[in-house]
């Protein structure tokens, strides 16, 4: 009998431990952001006027959050199915390079679409026109990769195991607010990061 309880509590244990893995972005997030914000504060009651060098400097460390996601990823799922080996054993690579081509096209126009509808009912997003063209480079490639590897493999891959006796719906709808959440500090990403997510949900269970 001990051991069966024992059994249970466990298996009661990993269910409730998955809502950790959900919520554990938006966390990861804030806790950032706030490092971050804490961190200039301090120095400025330090050392006074804040280098402007440092602000340059600020956005090529964003890829920070999303290494985290990796890394969690790496650690944790050792006995998931390999995404790399998972392509290969199917023989589907171009079939699934169609797709994902296909979804992606979607996730920009939904993107484009969001951002259009913001800007025509007067309120704010992301303007990238004044980054100075390191950015702009940083953001095309490696500001853009490590963020696109990252998630993918931790919300589509990492999370969505830790859901899947669930219905596929669900699964799809759960990680995608996850995903939502994870952009938690650009409101105006919210509803358009779900969508998002909900593309590339379905485009995993297909």
């Amino acid at each position: 009998h001990s051991v069966g309880f024992l059994y249970m509590d466990t298996q009661m244990s990993k269910r409730y431990a998955r809502w950790a893995w959900f919520l554990l972005p938006v966390v990861i997030v804030l806790v950032f952001n706030k490092l971050i914000v804490y961190s200039l504060t301090l120095w400025h009651q330090i050392f006074g006027q804040i280098p402007a060098v440092i602000f340059f400097l600020l956005p090529f460390i964003s890829v920070i959050p999303p290494l985290l996601l990796l890394s969690i990823w790496y650690m944790r799922s050792k006995c998931d199915l390999n995404p790399i080996q998972s392509i290969y054993s199917r023989n589907m690579l171009m079939s699934d390079i169609r797709l994902g081509a296909a979804a992606g096209f979607f996730c920009i126009l939904v993107f484009i679409g969001s951002l259009k509808m913001l800007r025509s009912c007067g309120l704010g997003s992301q303007d990238f026109s004044s980054l100075s063209l390191a950015h702009h480079l940083f953001f095309s490639t490696v500001g853009a990769l490590i963020p696109g590897i990252s998630e993918e493999l931790y919300f589509r891959g990492f999370l969505m195991a830790r859901f899947r006796d669930f219905p596929p719906s669900l699964v799809i709808i759960l990680t995608s607010i996850s995903f939502s959440l994870w952009h938690v500090l650009s409101p105006s990403y919210l509803l358009h990061t779900f969508v998002i997510g909900v593309i590339l949900g379905i485009t995993v269970f297909k």
